[in-house]
């Protein structure tokens, strides 16, 4: 204002005489100040806009933004428990922000002033993903919760409960309450008794004081002459129900012929390491893997960001299954919250999958299957196929002994600390066939997953093979378990120092392993140190 004012005073003094020549120079600088202040104005929006392209697009990180896909805070709240009348109940109120796919994209070799390479250690929250399963509770005189419901007519299903089914799969009390299934078809509804398949027989786990354990609920198909027709909906129903309040879509899995030969399936949740997802993923391709589905619950945004490049490539596909104890704070998950969401997501694993991959291998991303004689699984297969006498056949899966590598054990410093197969060669020998096993699950022969095996296999499924260590081994990375350290030998822990032998099988594959993780790592924007 003090130089318009000056300005005043001189025209008004300058041209006293004619005031219209006043009025004229007067409104000439107020349209030159107007056009000066908007250009401004635009420029510096303009520069501001620019600025801010970095930080909403992560043009430098080059992975592009995908709708719905992220969230950076969740309230401890926000659970996905469905009650039986189908509303989502638990809900914090927030919302994801929504980015709109087709107007972001990322800029190759190029980046805009003012910004510096991305660093996913700089990632905060937690991931949200474009699938994510949801929870049904059933309340009653035991409460159930269900996951999904799959179509199931296999041609390797045959006698009693193993013919065609729909299966649910659920966690329920321990309890015993025979449930019923309604199947809905277009034109009627069909009332037949839920078989329970255990995915184990003593694996209980207490929460609120109640005993909870995962099962599948099997509903027979009883299939009418001259029709092909297969329910739509099935409702579980107890007892004390005079009508259902579930309505789960059942799901039809497709690819009668296999995409791929060999799949992995892993569950990720919390704070997970990204290099061990790195060094995981890279392993499992270099051995024959082609395709690993995910199962993630409250995983934090490091370890989502080196997923979400994993997806970009077309390895990874990511399903979130929330946890169904909807009063239970995420931050404070006990082992058992995490353990009791396990066979759930293997099983659901297999079943969306049952004819896309023709074996499973299903482990966690701190163990990986080693061929100890050949240098990939195919190979591998054929061999022990051959030295064990074993035709061809629906075979429920190949069993692999577990052989830990405590990371309290001496280590090999001169290997990358990022690259823990190489780094920890000190190992416990081999596990029993029974204890920790891991296994390559052919989908089409099993019903009901644990958390190691098959338990509950098809009618014409041939067994399982325990296959010889001189073949394979579980290489089984990880921190002594706390059982060990009290026991009434001692601390056994302690005393594994002096009971390990070293195993360098995995130095045969060194430079192809840094090579893969080094490439990647700097596509993700990950320090390995």
């Amino acid at each position: 204002m003090t130089i318009w004012n000056s300005l005043y005073y001189w025209i008004t003094m300058r041209f006293r005489r004619s005031r219209l020549l006043q009025v004229s120079l007067m409104i000439a600088v107020l349209l030159i100040f107007k056009t000066l202040n908007l250009y401004g104005q635009e420029k510096s929006k303009g520069l501001d806009m620019f600025r801010q392209i970095p930080t909403e697009n992560n043009y430098d990180r080059g992975i592009e933004i995908k709708a719905n896909v992220i969230e950076s805070q969740e309230a401890d709240e926000d659970r996905d428990v469905f009650e039986g009348d189908g509303i989502k109940t638990n809900q914090g109120g927030k919302k994801s922000i929504r980015v709109a796919p087709d107007v972001i994209h990322p800029i190759e070799n190029s980046l805009p002033p003012d910004t510096h390479h991305h660093n996913i250690l700089e990632e905060r929250g937690k991931a949200k993903w474009p699938e994510r399963l949801n929870w049904v509770k059933i309340k009653g005189d035991i409460t159930v919760y269900l996951l999904a419901a799959f179509y199931d007519d296999r041609d390797t299903l045959k006698d009693h409960f193993r013919e065609a089914a729909v299966r649910v799969i659920a966690i329920s009390e321990s309890k015993h309450v025979e449930m019923m299934c309604h199947l809905h078809y277009d034109d009627r509804v069909v009332k037949v008794k839920a078989d329970v398949v255990r995915t184990s027989v003593l694996r209980r786990f207490v929460f609120e004081n109640k005993q909870f354990r995962s099962n599948i609920y099997s509903c027979k198909v009883i299939k009418q002459q001259n029709s092909n027709k297969s329910p739509k909906f099935v409702s579980i129903v107890g007892p004390w129900q005079k009508s259902p309040t579930t309505f789960l879509p059942i799901e039809t899995p497709g690819y009668r012929k296999p995409l791929y030969k060999f799949c992995g399936c892993q569950r990720h949740f919390g704070n997970l390491d990204p290099s061990l997802i790195v060094e995981n993923f890279e392993i499992q391709k270099m051995f024959g893997i082609s395709k690993m589905f995910i199962y993630t619950t409250e995983l934090d945004r490091i370890p989502a960001a080196v997923l979400e490049h994993y997806m970009k490539e077309g390895f990874v596909e990511v399903i979130e299954v929330p946890a169904m104890f909807e009063n239970y704070p995420p931050n404070h998950y006990r082992p058992n919250h995490i353990r009791i969401l396990q066979p759930p997501s293997y099983n659901h694993c297999i079943y969306r999958n049952l004819y896309k991959c023709e074996f499973m291998i299903i482990n966690d991303p701190d163990e990986f299957i080693v061929p100890r004689r050949d240098q990939d699984y195919t190979t591998m297969l054929k061999n022990i196929d051959r030295n064990h006498n074993i035709s061809e056949g629906y075979k429920t899966s190949y069993v692999f002994r577990n052989a830990f590598f405590y990371t309290h054990l001496p280590q090999n410093e001169t290997e990358p600390s990022y690259v823990k197969s190489l780094r920890h060669q000190a190992r416990m020998k081999a596990r029993y066939p029974d204890d920790s096993v891991k296994s390559f699950l052919r989908p089409s022969s099993c019903i009901g997953y644990h958390v190691h095996f098959c338990w509950t296999q098809t009618h014409e499924s041939k067994g399982r093979v325990i296959v010889n260590t001189d073949f394979a081994l579980n290489y089984h990375y990880r921190a002594c378990h706390k059982i060990w350290e009290k026991t009434k030998k001692g601390n056994r822990c302690e005393q594994f120092k002096n009971e390990y032998q070293i195993d360098t099988h995995m130095l045969r594959y060194k430079d192809r392993i840094i090579s893969a993780m080094r490439d990647q790592a700097q596509k993700i924007g990950l320090p390995l140190s």
